[in-house]
């Protein structure tokens, strides 16, 4: 009786044991893969995807060229519907210039941004019936209440959330810090989700799905200086991956704005990587500058 006792006690002192063994293995692993996921390793594995056939080392420069219908929900039901035709040339880190041709119908109107360092220059142009309604004048002069600084950060921060995407490459955009937010269910399954956020408190909200790793969706949440001079949502999703110049990018990118009640469906048409620019393409002067001018 005595041996059984003992016998008894052992078992139930190894099975307390296994018991607690187990239980510091699960919480361990749980523990560890949640300390080993790091943003960096979400965009690593984005990368890799992405990537796969990408020859270049670097992007260093590049054209990107989108058409874009732009849906305004007003309060009444109707809706206002204008189409953009943009074309970027960006070379890293601090040279942009950005056209946007713009269609509402009864005119058109094509913007041009400049940014050559620390040089900016936005000029627009109104047209109506082929012909500039107006001269073409430098807007700088028109907002005054809104510094060089602001409009330059802006211009990046388009430019950022435009690109970025695209390369997963967020070195030449200072100030950002990263942080792994962890795995998440969305509409489409399980995505992990990272954090970006940036010196003047821009934040990017990105979900990456777990089997495929390629992006899904931005939240970018930002204040915006120009019209409703508060703290706005823009939301950004992505999908009909394709190849283009070695990378695997989105072709269709549709974008709302929940503050103006805007719906933006985009394509890509063109993209290259690391193209040669002409020396004055980025050149900033006092001059208009009119796309349409004979």
């Amino acid at each position: 009786m005595k041996k059984l006792k003992i016998q008894l006690l052992s078992s139930l002192l190894c099975i307390v044991f296994i018991c607690q063994v187990s239980g510091q293995r699960v919480l361990s692993v749980s523990s560890n893969e949640t300390s080993k996921i790091t943003a960096e390793q979400v965009l690593g594995a984005a990368r890799l995807v992405t990537r796969k056939n990408f020859k270049s080392e670097n992007i260093k420069s590049l054209i990107l060229e989108v058409d874009s219908i732009t849906t305004i929900s007003k309060a009444n039901s109707e809706k206002k519907e204008y189409t953009n035709e943009s074309k970027l040339f960006l070379l890293l880190p601090n040279q942009i210039r950005s056209e946007v041709y713009s269609d509402y119908s009864t005119n058109q109107q094509i913007s041009i941004e400049k940014l050559d360092s620390t040089k900016y220059s936005l000029t627009s142009d109104t047209l109506v019936d082929g012909k500039p309604f107006y001269f073409g004048s430098n807007l700088s002069s028109i907002i005054p209440k809104i510094t060089d600084e602001q409009k330059i950060a802006s211009l990046k921060a388009k430019v950022f959330v435009g690109v970025f995407p695209i390369t997963l490459d967020y070195s030449w955009h200072q100030g950002l810090s990263l942080k792994y937010l962890g795995e998440v269910e969305t509409g489409q399954g399980k995505a992990d989700m990272i954090l970006l956020t940036g010196k003047d408190g821009t934040t990017y909200q990105l979900f990456f799905d777990r089997k495929s790793h390629l992006l899904t969706n931005v939240i970018e949440t930002f204040f915006e200086p120009f019209l409703v001079k508060k703290e706005t949502v823009r939301k950004y999703f992505y999908s009909d991956y394709r190849e283009a110049h070695g990378l695997l990018i989105a072709h269709k990118i549709s974008v709302q704005t929940e503050v103006f009640s805007m719906t933006e469906d985009r394509r890509i048409t063109k993209f290259q990587v690391n193209p040669s620019f002409k020396s004055n393409l980025f050149e900033v002067t006092e001059e208009n500058v009119n796309l349409f001018k004979n």
